[in-house]
């Protein structure tokens, strides 16, 4: 999975984009971005035992199901 985060501000700053999965922390990414530019930030998950599952990201939100 990956997103991308950009700094829409005039001054260097730093991101941090939290992955959760049905409400809980799943992993954490951070680092400095620079005045007006972007990044693409990624995560890997993997899930067990089948479901469906939330996702949220941000203010993005999602749902995937494992099948077997």
């Amino acid at each position: 999975m990956r997103a991308s985060v950009k700094n829409v501000g005039e001054k260097d700053g730093s991101y941090e984009a939290v992955l959760r999965v049905n409400g809980a922390e799943e992993q954490r990414r951070s680092g400095p971005l620079r005045a007006g530019r972007s990044a693409w930030v990624s995560f890997d998950l993997r899930r067990r035992p089948p479901g469906s599952y939330a996702v949220v990201l941000g203010p993005l939100t999602g749902r995937f199901t494992v099948e077997r």
